[in-house]
């Protein structure tokens, strides 16, 4: 199974305040935001300058909104996701790629 659309890598969006948001992966002909987050992210006490988990989530969540009003889909996916080649591609299809 292959997709017919390739993703574009950091794409840049302009968030409300004027700071750029880079996104994992940019599908342009679909419009769709794929974003590829481990758990480090929100656990890990060294990541980000030592925010709680709670502001890293908030902070994420605000981040995604802004993203997301640039009429843009969006998918996330975990190393779990991508380990199993059915459910990624599943995943992807649900977020509207076609195969």
């Amino acid at each position: 199974m292959a997709f017919p659309y390739a993703a574009a890598l950091q794409q840049p969006f302009i968030l409300r305040d004027g700071r750029e948001a880079k996104v994992d992966f940019w599908f342009e002909e679909r419009r769709l935001v794929g974003e590829f987050d481990g758990k480090g992210k929100y656990l890990r006490a060294d990541w980000d300058k030592g925010k709680t988990i709670q502001d890293r989530v908030v902070a994420d969540k605000a981040r995604e909104d802004e993203i997301r009003a640039h009429g843009v889909g969006f998918v996330r996916w975990t190393w779990a996701d991508m380990m199993s080649r059915e459910r990624f591609v599943r995943l992807l299809v649900q977020a509207g790629l076609p195969q």
